[in-house]
């Protein structure tokens, strides 16, 4: 067996790993989504942990569902917020989203308007060394 050929192809495999999650952070456009994110907070946790690395597609508010992962803006904080939906509501001025972060006992205060929602999280790239413990 040709150890060097093995020891190359090993890192190349590494290198591809690496540098792969990086461009689609950097240039989420190559695989179609609009936005990455870090999240800062635990509040998604155990599905996206604080450092994790998501990538939000566009999507139309009429085509969100319970269950999809959102993120969005509150009023006029800058900070988008990743959340899931719990609940949908027809409103005057369109539809609304209730959303729960995963670790949190309640919904979010105010239901969440079409118009805020930046997109539905695509992908999800693990970065915390929170899945490195037992």
């Amino acid at each position: 067996m040709n150890y060097k050929k093995l020891a190359n192809g090993i890192g190349l495999l590494l290198l591809i790993a690496l540098v792969v999650p990086f461009v689609i952070y950097a240039v989420p456009g190559v695989i179609g989504a609009q936005y990455s994110f870090v999240v800062l907070s635990g509040s998604m946790s155990p599905a996206i942990d604080p450092g994790d690395v998501v990538i939000v597609a566009d999507r139309a508010p009429a085509t969100i569902e319970t269950n999809d992962v959102i993120t969005f803006t509150r009023g006029t904080e800058e900070t988008p917020v990743t959340h899931r939906v719990v609940g949908v509501e027809a409103s005057e001025t369109g539809v609304a989203f209730e959303t729960r972060g995963d670790a949190n006992s309640n919904v979010d205060a105010s239901p969440v308007p079409g118009a805020n929602v930046l997109g539905v999280v695509v992908l999800r790239f693990r970065t915390s060394a929170t899945r490195f413990r037992p």
